[in-house]
C-alpha cells in the first residue's frame, strides 16, 4: 500500500535521526482528560490502551474536519502536523476502522475520533517504518502552501 504520514517540521529531523517513523498512540482508549466529555461508563480510558502504531492516510490530501484539529497544534504546542508529508510503501497497513474495532475501541470514543476526519482514509502499521520504505518526503511552510519535495540524509 502507498500511504501518507503527516507530521511537523519539528519532528522531521528527529525522524531522520532515528531512521524512520516510530509507532505512537493508537487511540484505542479515550484519553483521561477527555473522558468526562463523552459517555464513558465502562469505556477503556488511558493512553496506550491498544498497540502503538504509525498512522497513515490513503490519500495525499486527507479530509481534516474541524479545521484539521487532529493535526493542528494545540495552544502552546511547537508543531503543526500539516506541514510534512511522508509517502511510504508498506505491505502491512491495516484499515483503522476495522483494526480499531478488532482491538476493542468503544463506540462513543470511535464516534468522537471520527469527527476529526474521515476514518475511511485512516490506516495503521503496528511497527516502525524504516526510511527504506519511504517513497517521498515533502514539506510546506503553511497548511495552504504548495508541497515541495526534500531529500533525507539517511541512507536508504
Amino acid at each position: 500500500m502507498i500511504g501518507y504520514h503527516l507530521t511537523s517540521l519539528w519532528h522531521l529531523p528527529r525522524i531522520e535521526a532515528s531512521g524512520g517513523l516510530k509507532p505512537g498512540e493508537s487511540n484505542i482508549g479515550c484519553p483521561r482528560e477527555m473522558a468526562d466529555s463523552i459517555p464513558s461508563q465502562g469505556m477503556r480510558i488511558g493512553e496506550h490502551v491498544g498497540p502503538d502504531v504509525v498512522w497513515l492516510f490513503d490519500t495525499p490530501e486527507p479530509t481534516l474536519k474541524v479545521d484539521g484539529a487532529m493535526l493542528r497544534p494545540v495552544a502552546g504546542a511547537r508543531y503543526d502536523k500539516r506541514l510534512v508529508r511522508i509517502t511510504v510503501e508498506v505491505p502491512d497497513a491495516q484499515w483503522w476502522p476495522e483494526w480499531s474495532r478488532a482491538h476493542g475501541i468503544d463506540r462513543p470514543w470511535y464516534k468522537l475520533m471520527a469527527r476529526g476526519g474521515r476514518p475511511q482514509e485512516w490506516y495503521v502499521v503496528a511497527r516502525r517504518i524504516p526510511v527504506a520504505e519511504f517513497v517521498n518526503v515533502e514539506v510546506r511552510h503553511a497548511p495552504d502552501a504548495p508541497w515541495q519535495a526534500v531529500g533525507l540524509s539517511v541512507p536508504r
